[in-house]
């Protein structure tokens, strides 16, 4: 479905991609969409040992936003 993969970059509210993602590292925000149960599938038919899904916020408490992220996700109005 996406042909050239899901990485992308921000800045600036700006959607970045292709060789722009690169153009100005350290200044701006690069993500990929990642199919987790596709990643899993994949660990198993290659043999490798597949660990616990968990959210962001079990995973690592302190980091940042991820409190945040939480909360603007299943906040109510």
């Amino acid at each position: 479905r996406r042909p050239h993969g899901t990485l992308r970059a921000y800045r600036g509210q700006q959607r970045l991609s292709g060789t722009e993602i690169l153009d100005l590292p350290g200044r701006q925000d690069i993500t990929a969409d990642v199919n987790f149960d596709d990643l899993r599938q994949w660990a198993r038919e290659l043999r490798w040992r597949t660990g616990e899904m968990k959210p962001l916020e079990d995973f690592a408490p302190g980091a940042p936003g991820a409190q945040a992220f939480r909360s603007l996700i299943f906040s109510r109005d």
